[in-house]
């Protein structure tokens, strides 16, 4: 009988094998058992407690913040508490309200389930049976159909984002690799360097006390934290079996108490409903919603930006009577909102004043909405009232036929709007005849509109540059009568306005420039606005001159280097390999982060100042952290604690950096050069070391008066993040809002500094801007990934 009973358990299925426990099952046994309760008060004493604690050196938390599965978790106190939501508000409510600080959402942590591809029961047996093999954990049949029930309701994987071998199952194997087995260097893949999206993953996998929250009503008996403790409980086991020691991957689930006394210190933003969407008046810009999502920087900074870009490039005349502005323009302007000045804003688009970053919280229950409006836009002045020319330019667009500019010619007194297409969306081979008399005819209104009426004309697009500037070169080259270069030039230099080129852009206004200027009205003041023929002879000949590849901005087939500041450049290796742009641009210094200059080798190398100032003490490239060898810390107890008001003698500092990085100061045909040697943007290199005689060196170019270009290879990633740097010194702020103002000033070009590079921003924050406004690590990133999922396909 015995002997039956064996052959017959031998021969059980899996999903048996999964039941035979669930018979005599103990809720204490339970692998989820009820999670523990922890007050508001209490939690919020754990989360000062974090706030406290200074981030580790970056030698320890890299390379394994940059892929998966590396050898063990990195011990460290900081990184022990995650809070996370469980649920959104109810109906009625809004979805990206009532959150407290710092907290996920399950979707920013779990892998999603694809309800066509994938059978959630199988994949969920499966990998219970395999966990059990490897563990000896036999759950029972209610907890696998109560994980089932819950990742179904998710449309959730139990499986971290972070977690190699569900990923390379069930995720994007594009993220992953090949290989089921970590190599210990899948980290060195490029795209690994920038995985900001996995980062809110990899603080969960660091947290001991993980903390389920809701704020709605039946909180916390009939809502999902338990729900989503579960899963977290599950994703952890799970994500354990890629470490050796595994039971450090273990958290302990509390669920938030009452909701009723949260501390206010501990709230992101209060609950809010459906109402606080509406605007308070007609001419009201911004809602009570839109100004308590402002004040919190945990989240939604596509918001930010889109209000930064709405500010940088805000309407501002280019011609007698013709401004350049973004469409949040034409939307005041249609309001009839204007600003109480009698003139125009003279802001300048890399102003410190002209931005939303350095704004102290805004009261959304103020009763007076509109003082709020013009704090967070450029409201424009009275004279805008007098547009009467609107052209939108589009990307869909085409180009308006000669049909319609003559009738719009012949109605000059209606106000008039027209579509233009974008720039970029014009090839040569676009040039036909028709297309080239409708491109000439188009300038030709905008001057017969000024000329005959005396009202203004508007050339805008969404974000105030990117569509319109083709255009508005154009139109610059015809009512100027001037080169391509020279409007280039007294666009950037003298009007200070934010264009963008593509390189068709230049090939088309190369061979273009030629018909608008023989055609421009400063050769016949007295034409009238009968439409401007172009016979077959013109044309042949435009195409058959060549443009001239000697100036220095066709040459470098692309955009200028962004102006960022007053005295801060942004650019390239191209750029920076250009000293007669950089002359005509006003730059005299330039730093060279990581690369070198071919026509600066032969300079005289100048006596780096000694610095007195609180500095970062730098890692090795992921060895043994160097602080122990200038800093008397005891134990990991006190290793983490933040430090302020210390002081690094430059001897000092040059003890302790990286022996392979080095920062001179040459000079070469009157320009200074500041060059960092052996810094690579591999997500190996620390820039902490270097920052400080960098900055300095900038600093001096400030008190001169001077111009300054940052550049590395191509200008997205070392230099950028020393001038994120830079920004905080300027503006006074942390990292995320320095991090906003210089993206959104190097208008098209994305920049991309690496993970280890934005950690090391932190650091810098932490001792130089204590007082800054501060977003977690875990929370920067998951935004940086959100702004750059709008942008960049696959942006890992």
């Amino acid at each position: 009988m015995s002997s039956t009973k064996s052959q017959q358990k031998r021969h059980m299925s899996d999903d048996q094998m999964l039941v035979v426990s669930s018979k005599r099952q103990d809720s204490a046994s339970n692998i989820c058992d009820r999670f523990t309760l922890i007050s508001g008060d209490k939690l919020y004493l754990l989360f000062q407690k974090q706030q406290e604690l200074s981030l580790p050196d970056s030698g320890v938390m890299f390379p394994w913040l940059h892929g998966f599965g590396q050898a063990n978790v990195p011990y460290t106190e900081k990184f022990q508490l995650s809070i996370i939501r469980s649920q959104p508000l109810p109906p009625g409510m809004i979805e990206n309200s009532g959150m407290l600080r710092s907290s996920l959402d399950l979707t920013d942590l779990f892998t999603p389930l694809n309800e066509v591809t994938q059978d959630l029961d199988q994949v969920v047996k499966v990998e219970l049976r395999e966990y059990r093999t490897l563990t000896g954990y036999n759950a029972t049949i209610l907890e696998v159909d109560e994980l089932i029930r819950i990742c179904r309701h998710y449309r959730l994987l139990p499986f971290l984002l972070t977690d190699t071998i569900k990923q390379y199952k069930y995720g994007n194997k594009r993220q992953i690799g090949t290989q089921v087995k970590d190599d210990g260097a899948s980290w060195k893949r490029p795209g690994m360097f920038r995985r900001f999206d996995i980062q809110p993953a990899k603080h969960l996998e660091l947290s001991n006390k993980v903390v389920m929250y809701c704020l709605s009503n039946g909180h916390p008996s009939r809502c999902r934290c338990h729900d989503a403790g579960v899963m977290v409980k599950w994703a952890s086991n799970f994500v354990a079996l890629n470490y050796l020691e595994r039971e450090q991957n273990t958290p302990k689930i509390f669920i938030l108490g009452g909701i009723s006394d949260i501390p206010q210190g501990l709230m992101a933003m209060v609950p809010m409903s459906m109402a606080s969407l509406e605007k308070p008046s007609a001419g009201q810009l911004a809602s009570h919603f839109d100004i308590a999502s402002f004040n919190s920087w945990d989240r939604d900074l596509l918001y930010k930006e889109r209000l930064e870009i709405s500010k940088m490039s805000s309407i501002s005349m280019i011609a007698e009577n013709v401004c350049c502005g973004n469409s949040t323009d034409v939307e005041i302007l249609r309001l009839r909102r204007i600003s109480p000045n009698n003139s125009l804003s003279s802001k300048k688009y890399y102003s410190t004043c002209n931005t939303i970053v350095t704004l102290s919280d805004l009261d959304y229950r103020n009763l007076d909405m509109s003082a709020l409006d013009s704090q967070l836009f450029n409201l424009p002045s009275k004279e805008c009232l007098n547009c009467g020319l609107y052209i939108q330019c589009v990307e869909s667009a085409p180009l308006p036929s000669c049909t319609e500019i003559e009738y719009h010619m012949n109605q000059l007194e209606s106000s008039i709007e027209l579509k233009f297409p974008s720039s970029g969306s014009i090839g040569l081979g676009n040039l036909t005849l028709e297309s080239i008399k409708s491109f000439v005819n188009i300038c030709h209104l905008i001057h017969q509109f000024r000329k005959k009426t005396d009202r203004w004309s508007l050339i805008y697009c969404s974000d105030g540059y990117t569509e319109t500037s083709l255009l508005v070169v154009a139109y610059l080259i015809f009512n100027w009568d001037v080169s391509l270069d020279e409007v280039l030039l007294r666009l950037h230099n003298e009007l200070e306005r934010p264009f963008f080129l593509f390189p068709v852009d230049l090939q088309v206004l190369g061979h273009l420039q030629l018909l608008l200027r023989e055609l421009s009205p400063l050769r016949d003041p007295t034409r009238d606005s009968t439409l401007l023929k172009i016979d077959p002879d013109m044309f042949s000949k435009m195409f058959f001159t060549k443009p001239c590849q000697d100036v220095d901005f066709l040459r470098s087939k692309g955009p200028l280097p962004s102006r960022i500041l007053p005295h801060l450049y942004l650019g390239s290796l191209e750029h920076a390999q250009n000293p007669n742009l950089l002359s005509n641009l006003g730059i005299k210094n330039i730093v060279s982060v990581g690369e070198t200059l071919s026509w600066s080798a032969n300079g005289q190398e100048q006596k780096l100042p000694c610095y007195s100032s609180a500095c970062i003490v730098p890692t090795s490239a992921f060895g043994v952290s160097l602080a122990s060898y200038s800093r008397n810390v005891a134990g990991p107890s006190n290793a983490n604690l933040m430090k302020r008001n210390r002081s690094f003698s430059l001897d000092t500092l040059n003890l302790m950096e990286s022996p392979t990085c080095k920062t001179t100061v040459t000079s070469n045909d009157g320009f200074n050069i500041c060059h960092v040697s052996n810094l690579g943007d591999n997500g190996v290199d620390p820039m902490l070391s270097q920052l400080e005689q960098v900055l300095a060196f900038i600093d001096k170019c400030f008190q001169r008066g001077e111009r300054v270009l940052v550049h590395c290879m191509v200008g997205v990633s070392r230099s950028a993040t020393v001038c994120i740097a830079e920004c905080m010194k300027r503006l006074d702020c942390g990292v995320i809002q320095a991090y906003l103002f210089v993206r959104v000033r190097r208008l098209n070009i994305i920049i991309q500094p690496n993970l280890m590079f934005i950690y090391e921003l932190l650091k810098w924050q932490e001792l130089k801007h204590p007082n800054a406004k501060k977003v977690d690590w875990h929370i920067m990133c998951r935004a940086i990934a959100e702004l750059n999922k709008n942008y960049i396909k696959d942006s890992w």
